[in-house]
């Protein structure tokens, strides 16, 4: 299936029951223009620095992504949904608060 399925899990997992449709359409969104905009871009990276150049600033956006991705996303594995409902809830109270 690729990486692709993580668009229909992940965000299931990790946003609450109010928001979670917006969420996976959001995901999914980003992804689909991602996708697109690799196709578009990468021949003309090609065509300008060459294959060895283009695969390398390929790679390092899926390194940045890699990092961006264990910063920021939370594990789901072995938690149950209302966990994870109730950590979002009092994140986004904190940071009403703070903010």
């Amino acid at each position: 299936m690729g990486g692709g399925i993580l668009n229909f899990v992940y965000p299931t997992e990790l946003f609450p029951t109010g928001i979670r449709a917006s969420a996976s359409g959001l995901a999914t969104s980003v992804s689909r223009v991602g996708s697109i905009l690799g196709i578009l871009v990468f021949p003309n990276l090609v065509a300008a620095w060459g294959n060895r150049a283009a695969l390398w600033f390929f790679a390092a956006i899926g390194l940045l992504g890699l990092l961006i991705s264990l910063w920021l996303a939370p594990e789901t594995k072995g938690r149950k949904l209302e966990e994870l409902n109730n950590e979002f809830a009092s994140s986004l109270s904190n940071q009403t608060l703070m903010g």
